[in-house]
């Protein structure tokens, strides 16, 4: 296996968002009315159903557990009902990672497919390819790490058919639509936490993320930080701890720590808010230059609408 040798470890973009719901076509319809994007089936496995879909630069899986089965999923659900699970990045050399990360941080992984911790080597799962999750007690949020064989035809066909941005190593925004909410790229990954230190270290120190603001946001009562991760591909992440009630808080309370939103840089917030009232989709929040959609008319899901990217984020230009 060439990926299992030798290049260092490095966090190369971001693989994809990920939900966990009851009924994944619900998920499905909402895409295409909000953002006029279509979805594809994937293959059944582990015991779950799921689609692929794409809103901007992001690719997006939502996941059914297939309810038969006591999966870690089918438990997820159970707990936190429909919602955002933990996100996934594309690594290079997981062996370089989990080797430096446990000796110099002692964080410790388990394998995707089983839960079994990872010991010395990392196994390939599939063939070509290491998927791994972070311990949320030892890093804040539960973090996926996968790494893939670049030279097997089954990376290529991963490549093309769920990340074509990561084989071209960009992205280009479409242009914009009147008909639709019409987004360029996505704004931030935005985790709630009730112990940033802890979540900042591990993006930090062990993934190599580079902080560049740290706000607040008085509207969503939250004190958040935000780090730029991804050589290939940059990506941005928001750590933000509530501090008063809002949709934050309510989330964090219910569920820990936990990837609480995903949001989106949009052509136009004002055209956007009057598709989403055509669509009779509600507001949670609106602030000055953002709005969150209500998870109640979203099936569980936040999203974030911005009309500009953080200042200071690296894709500013």
């Amino acid at each position: 296996m060439d990926f299992m040798f030798g290049k260092g470890f490095q966090v190369r973009s971001f693989f994809h968002a990920t939900s966990v719901v009851y009924d994944m076509g619900l998920i499905a319809d909402l895409h295409k009315r909000v953002f006029g994007v279509e979805t594809t089936t994937i293959p059944y496995m582990s015991a779950r159903f799921a689609h692929f879909t794409f809103i901007g630069d992001v690719p997006i899986e939502a996941t059914s557990p297939n309810l038969a089965y006591a999966t870690p999923k089918r438990m997820f659900l159970q707990l936190a009902g429909n919602h955002w699970s933990p996100a996934v990045f594309w690594i290079d050399d997981a062996l370089d990672f989990t080797h430096l990360t446990g000796l110099r941080h002692g964080y410790r992984y388990t394998h995707l497919m089983d839960g079994k911790p990872v010991e010395g080597v990392p196994e390939n799962r599939p063939e070509h390819a290491i998927h791994l999750y972070s311990n949320p007690f030892q890093t804040g949020v539960d973090w996926g790490m996968y790494e893939m064989d670049e030279n097997s035809p089954n990376t290529k066909a991963t490549y093309r058919n769920v990340d074509p941005f990561e084989e071209a190593g960009s992205y280009t925004p479409p242009p914009a639509r009147d008909d639709v909410v019409s987004v360029v790229r996505h704004a931030q990954h935005s985790v709630v936490t009730d112990d940033p230190a802890k979540t900042l270290r591990f993006l930090v120190d062990a993934l190599g993320g580079e902080v560049f603001a740290e706000t607040e946001n008085k509207t969503l009562n939250t004190r958040s930080t935000f780090l730029t991760l991804g050589k290939v591909r940059p990506f941005t992440v928001e750590v933000a701890e509530p501090y008063g009630p809002g949709g934050p808080a309510q989330d964090l309370e219910k569920n820990g720590s936990i990837y609480h939103r995903l949001d989106f840089k949009v052509h136009d917030l004002d055209a956007a808010v009057r598709h989403l009232e055509r669509e009779n989709i509600g507001l949670e929040a609106k602030g000055d230059d953002f709005v969150v959609l209500n998870p109640k008319d979203t099936h569980g899901l936040r999203y974030g609408l911005f009309a500009d990217l953080q200042p200071g984020d690296p894709r500013n230009g």
